[in-house]
């Protein structure tokens, strides 16, 4: 993979989840970014170094936490939030930008949430399957809407399955569905 990837998606809105940009990224020592709020979930795998990552809880509250290798982090829509890379040994990362009708319950079935907003794994193959995703997306031709929806779908199933703090699943009634996807 190369160092540095940035690609923007202005292309065809969909319903349930809509892919805007991705990328990786080499940062430098002490790189920043931020404060700032997003309008949509944005995702940052690290793939390695250590960073800072600055943001607010669902009640406003400042939190702050030191990841790493291994590790991500969520920024929610409409949360201010920075985050720094380390001076020594600044992270790599790769991250996903997307929005939707099903985003939020999609991410709150990870365990994910405001007030810890960390991805951490179960086990590294897990892991390595959510990551494989994350490079497809980045690597996928732009103009392939498709093929960049499904490893979308992919990529969050196995962020749901892989994540430490994977939510119980509540079992839904049929006609509870149908009513969800009428509104």
């Amino acid at each position: 993979m190369n160092e540095n990837l940035f690609y923007f998606f202005p292309g065809e809105p969909f319903l349930d989840l809509n892919l805007y940009q991705c990328g990786s990224e080499q940062c430098a020592p002490c790189y920043s970014y931020g404060p700032v709020a997003r309008n949509h979930f944005l995702f940052h795998y690290i793939i390695s170094g250590e960073g800072i990552f600055h943001t607010q809880n669902a009640r406003g509250e400042a939190c702050t936490w030191s990841l790493g290798q291994g590790e991500g982090f969520m920024i929610f829509p409409g949360l201010i939030h920075t985050y720094t890379a380390d001076a020594a040994n600044p992270w790599r990362y790769i991250w996903v930008e997307f929005d939707g009708l099903k985003a939020a319950s999609l991410i709150q079935a990870s365990g994910i949430t405001p007030e810890d907003p960390r991805y951490r794994s179960r086990d590294s193959s897990g892991r390595s399957r959510m990551l494989e995703e994350l490079c497809q997306i980045v690597q996928t031709d732009a103009n392939a809407s498709a093929a960049l929806m499904g490893h979308l779908y992919l990529f969050l199933d196995q962020l749901i399955h892989s994540s430490l703090r994977k939510a119980e699943a509540i079992p839904t009634k049929r006609r509870d569905m149908y009513i969800r996807q009428a509104v």
